[in-house]
């Protein structure tokens, strides 16, 4: 009968709580906040870009 694996996970403690590895660790909470960052910038282009069409297309009703 075959055992139930977990999924593995990048491996940030070495040996248990007392040998970290600590450039990995950087690496998971710099990535995190990097792309936290990205989306963040991403959803203010998104509303911006929005905002310009929205006031572009009442321009061009007022114009006509």
């Amino acid at each position: 009968m075959a055992k139930k694996v977990k999924p593995r996970r990048p491996a940030i403690f070495k040996r248990g709580f007392q040998h970290q590895n600590h450039v990995k660790m950087n690496i998971c909470i710099l990535g995190d906040a990097m792309v936290m960052q990205r989306q963040n910038d991403q959803m203010v282009v998104s509303r911006a870009h929005a905002k310009a069409q929205c006031e572009w297309d009442e321009l061009v009703i007022i114009t006509q």
